[in-house]
Order: structure tokens, then C-alpha cells, then sequence
């Protein structure tokens, strides 16, 4: 059931609340118009992804014209070519182009996914106030980076939309939940390869957290082992149904058993063989308003990422043989690349075009760090005070669930592969109503200005001392 009022609610209440809803997707479509009105005025690729967009649009062709066994890609998952390859469908039924009609699909999935988080923070929150509802629906559906994702021919988008469907559901008391669940996350899986070793993850992190719990309460928790297989099964069956289509695809076209057949990013090995203070990544803009580049940050970087052999190693032995070299380095890295993850500086090629966007973009990237870094602080207090009271009747709560989905996604990115900040917008509603949810519950001030303070060091030092931008030369 969705809860958008509470049965206590007169009908004025109501009528309030649903007049505050159509605001909110009034200021979404205004903001949609700004955006389309810069970019008609001076086309850009404020994603530094051209290439991908092309690929895309190759494999979606590919789909449309074969069939989906006639997909082959070493770089994608056949998740967003056959989005794609609908919407060619579409777009030669109507006589439009085929990035209008994704603009339009991809914005309704937007404004899905914050009706569905919105219902998240609800069930979080008890009995919300009209005012906190029709604020966080606000935040969540005029959220400008999203509605920026939503012009481009990338998989952001659609997967911001599936993750946040599992989140809803698995959270829910809705009837055959666990059937969406593992519907939405298989899409996710082949829209979004990286899901596949995350949703692992957070099922270890999950289970890490019952086995503390039982530890906790003396080892009083009674898990139910039956319960849990049944609802792995139900997951699991439109999960590996998804899965396992992408892996005969992929076997059938590159003779691999494999997700996707690529051998690796080639930015994942730059990472690790890299200078510490270089990883940033900075956008040049061509007089013709399109990315011609990437741009590093010290000469010792590019002599270093010179000699890399075609031939890549394993990611494994390259963690292995970089922490036997310099211990500090990779976690030092990983720190670097987690805020960067969340600094959209690169937007700034946007200035002259609508001038608001490349420093509302860099604000909005340091209030979601600010908002990752009390989730973190919280979900640490927490497990603490757990330790040092031993309560009984301990469970699994949303608050749980959601704090292992953002933490993992995030450190997964910024362990393994470059810190674009498109690949965390799928937790930005998550990060969105617990950060939100966490701020608005009674603290002590001490924590309710810590964190705000060491979220915006941290941002500060990432952007300006360590990883200065750097002139052309």
C-alpha cells in the first residue's frame, strides 16, 4: 500500500498535500525546461560520455534489428540497449528522435523512483508532517543532477528508478514483494554490471549484521533459516533469469562465461598505478561545447600511466602488489575517491550557458556528502552504543537495510573503479530520505554539527588542496 496520507488527515489536509505534490512536479518540469532551454542554446556533454552514448545507441540497433541474442558488447550489459532499442521502436512509430522520447521515458522513471523513495521516508519516519512529505518529495523530484541524467542516452536514469523499486518493495509489506525485488535488482545487474558483486556484498553485510546482533544479545536471536531460504528463492528465480540471459548472450557471442567480456576498465588499473594526489578527473571543453578530454594533475602521473601493458593484470594482484609497495596509499585513494564521487565540479563547462548550474551542482554534491557522512556517523553511534548496552529484541529495521546499501555502493566505487559521481545518483534517493530521516530525529547537538563539519573539510580539501584544478598547459 502506498502511503501518500495518513487516514487522520482531514480533506483539507489532503488536498494540501496533493497541491504540494503538483508543485513539486510543476518546479521538475520547469527546471527540465531550463535545462533543454542550455541545451539548445549551446549542446554540451556535461557527463564527459559521448562515446558511451554512441555505444549505446549501436547496441540498442543492434537489438532492434537482430533480436536481443543479436546483442554484442564487451563494454555493456544488454540492460539499457534494450531500453534503448524500445525507445528506437517508439520514436519511428511517432517520427521523433529516439534521445526525446528516452527524455520523456527516463523523466517518468525520475518521478517514479521519488514517489517510491518518498514512500520509503514514510515508513521510516511514522507520521510525517504535510510540510516534511511535500520538502522531501521536493528534494527528491527537482533534484537537478537527476533531472540532468534523464537528456542522455545513459543506463543512470533507468537504474536509479529499479534500485529504488527494490529498496521500496523489499521494505514494504506488499504482497509477492520478493518477486519485485529480484525482478528490480536483476534489471539492475544487467543494466548496471556493478550490481552484481554489490548485492553480494550487502547480503554479507546483512548477515554480518544479524550474526553482531546474536552476539549482542548473548546469542538470543532466533534467525529464521527457513524463512530466509524462501525468500532467497523468490529473488533468486527472476534474479538468475535476468542474470543468466546476459551470460548466454555473452557466451554465445565472445565464447566467455562472463557478465560482460571486457577485460577491465583500463581507468581501474590507472587508479592503482597512478599517483595519490593526481585522481580527478576534469572535463576540457572544445570550442564546439563538447568534452575533448581528461585532464590529470601532475607530469609523474602521466609518465607513470605511459608504460601500462594492454595486457591488464588482475585486479587482485594489482591491489596486492600496490599495498606491498605503499600500504597507505590505496585507502588513502579510496578516501580521495569517496568524496569525489560526490563532487560534480565538472559540471562547470554549464556557466556559460545557465550560470546557476556548475556551483549549484558543487553545493549540491558537498549536501549529499554531508548527508553520506551522518548516515555513516549514526550507523557507527549506533553500533556502539549496541556494544555497550547489549539490548534485547534487536532486528533488522529499514534503517539497517539502507545504511548497508549506501555505505557498500560507496566504498565499492571508490575502491574499484574511477569516481565519476553519475555512477552513485541510484543511492542519491536512498542517501536522500535517511540522511533526512537521521537529521530530523532528536540528537545531541555535539553530533548534529559534527558531521556537517567533517563532511565539508573533507570536501573542501578533496577540491581545493588536494586535488587543486589545474590549468591547461
Amino acid at each position: 500500500m502506498l502511503l501518500t496520507t495518513s487516514p487522520a488527515e482531514t480533506i483539507s489536509q489532503r488536498r494540501i498535500v496533493w497541491l504540494g505534490y503538483t508543485l513539486c512536479l510543476i518546479a521538475a518540469v520547469v527546471i527540465c525546461g531550463l535545462i533543454a532551454h542550455a541545451q539548445a542554446a549551446a549542446p554540451t556533454d556535461p557527463f564527459g560520455l559521448g562515446l558511451d552514448v554512441a555505444f549505446y545507441l549501436r547496441e540498442g540497433q543492434q537489438i532492434r534489428g537482430g533480436g536481443l541474442f543479436a546483442f554484442n558488447s564487451t563494454v555493456h550489459a544488454y540492460g539499457y540497449p534494450l531500453f534503448v532499442s524500445l525507445c528506437l521502436a517508439i520514436a519511428e512509430t511517432v517520427q521523433q528522435s529516439v534521445t526525446v522520447i528516452a527524455t520523456y521515458v527516463q523523466f517518468a522513471l525520475h518521478v517514479a523512483a521519488a514517489w517510491l523513495a518518498l514512500q520509503l521516508f514514510i515508513r521510516l519516519h511514522k507520521q510525517p508532517s504535510i510540510g516534511q512529505r511535500i520538502g522531501v518529495f521536493f528534494v527528491l523530484v527537482c533534484n537537478p543532477l537527476l533531472l540532468m541524467a534523464t537528456f542522455y542516452l545513459l543506463s543512470d536514469s533507468v537504474t536509479v528508478f529499479w534500485l529504488t523499486l527494490a529498496l521500496a518493495a523489499g521494505l514494504s509489506n506488499w504482497r509477492g514483494r520478493w518477486w519485485i525485488v529480484g525482478l528490480a535488482l536483476g534489471v539492475c545487474i544487467v543494466t548496471r554490471p556493478f550490481h552484481q558483486i554489490w548485492i553480494i556484498i550487502v547480503l554479507i553485510g546483512l548477515l554480518a549484521t544479524l550474526t553482531f546482533f546474536r552476539w549482542v544479545q548473548r546469542y538470543r536471536v532466533h534467525i529464521n533459516s527457513g524463512q530466509i531460504g524462501r525468500t532467497l528463492i523468490q529473488m533468486l528465480v527472476p534474479l538468475l533469469l535476468l542474470v543468466g540471459t546476459q551470460y548466454l548472450i555473452t557466451y554465445q557471442q565472445q565464447g566467455v562465461w562472463s557478465i560482460v567480456g571486457g577485460t577491465g576498465n583500463k581507468a581501474i588499473q590507472i587508479h592503482i598505478t597512478g599517483s595519490l594526489y593526481y585522481y580527478r578527473y576534469e572535463t576540457l571543453l572544445r570550442p564546439d561545447g563538447y568534452v575533448s578530454g581528461v585532464r590529470y594533475y601532475n607530469n609523474d602521473v602521466r609518465e607513470r600511466i605511459a608504460p601500462i601493458a594492454i595486457e591488464e593484470p588482475s585486479m587482485v594482484a594489482l591491489y596486492i602488489e600496490q599495498l606491498r609497495a605503499d600500504p597507505l596509499s590505496l585507502p588513502l585513494m579510496a578516501l580521495i575517491k569517496a568524496v569525489g564521487l560526490f563532487q560534480h565540479y565538472d559540471l562547470r563547462m554549464f556557466l556559460s550557458d545557465l550560470g546557476i548550474v556548475s556551483p549549484l551542482a558543487f553545493a549540491l554534491g558537498l549536501v549529499m556528502f554531508i548527508l553520506f557522512v551522518t548516515i555513516v556517523q549514526e550507523g557507527l553511534l549506533q553500533a556502539l552504543a549496541l556494544i555497550r548496552q547489549r539490548p534485547r529484541g534487536l532486528k533488522l529495521t529499514p534503517s539497517i537495510v539502507l545504511f548497508w546499501v549506501i555505505v557498500t555502493y560507496v566504498v565499492l566505487y571508490a575502491i574499484a573503479t574511477a569516481p565519476e559521481p553519475r555512477f552513485i545518483f541510484p543511492i542519491f534517493p536512498a542517501i536522500t530520505i535517511l540522511g533526512l530521516h537521521i537529521m530530523s530525529q532528536p540528537r545531541p547537538l555535539w553530533q548534529r554539527v559534527s558531521a556537517p563539519i567533517i563532511a565539508s573539510v573533507l570536501y573542501g580539501i578533496a577540491a581545493f588542496i588536494i586535488l587543486p584544478a589545474a590549468t591547461l598547459g
